[in-house]
């Protein structure tokens, strides 16, 4: 069994590389890995690491510690409750990962925004990120030429992840989700921090 530490933290919130660094960083596995794997015909295209720093407050990556690798990277609009460019790096495809980065941005919009249901859309070609959304309790809601609306509701998303979440939601330790509120708007000083005990080599 491997002892996995984890942080979901926003590109200003790294401690070893800076927030130049991480905009590039993110950019590329936008870009290499990203077209195909999650729909990026959504919204306009990523134009380069300045609009990643231009706006901070979307893009969350999901980082082995305590190097900062990071894992998957995704985003979440607030104006549209909507995730999107969720991206995990091939090599860390498949062992639960990109389970983890969809469940934690959609507890992420939960609990910032407190909307009734959270949306993404998807390519039709893409079986995996599909069944992964419908895991967590995401149902297809509206269809595009190329791409499937997806909406979960908070009671279909907690059903979900009470469900299908006990294959790996019990190996999560140490959860700690520091955050200040207020009526406008909620921060996240600090995201969360745990350690995964992964079966996965």
């Amino acid at each position: 069994m491997i002892k996995v530490e984890l942080a979901l933290l926003r590109i200003k919130q790294f401690a070893r590389k800076t927030v130049d660094h991480v905009a590039v960083e993110v950019y590329e596995i936008l870009t290499k890995y990203g077209e195909g794997y999650v729909n990026l015909e959504r919204r306009t295209p990523v134009e380069g690491p300045k609009s990643i720093i231009d706006n901070p407050e979307r893009y969350y990556c999901l980082v082995a510690l305590p190097g900062e690798e990071i894992i998957g990277v995704g985003a979440y609009l607030r104006r549209d409750l909507e995730l999107l460019r969720i991206v995990v790096r091939p090599e860390y495809r498949g062992r639960g990962f990109g389970k983890l980065l969809v469940m934690l941005l959609t507890s992420l919009a939960f609990v910032i925004d407190r909307p009734y249901e959270v949306r993404m859309f998807v390519r039709k070609d893409n079986e995996r990120m599909l069944n992964l959304a419908k895991k967590m309790g995401y149902k297809v809601t509206g269809e595009k030429e190329n791409s499937y609306k997806l909406t979960v509701t908070r009671p279909d998303f907690i059903k979900a992840v009470l469900n299908d979440g006990k294959s790996f939601l019990p190996n999560l330790k140490n959860i700690n989700v520091s955050n200040t509120t207020s009526e406008r708007d909620t921060t996240w000083r600090e995201c969360m921090y745990w350690t995964w005990y992964s079966t996965n080599s």
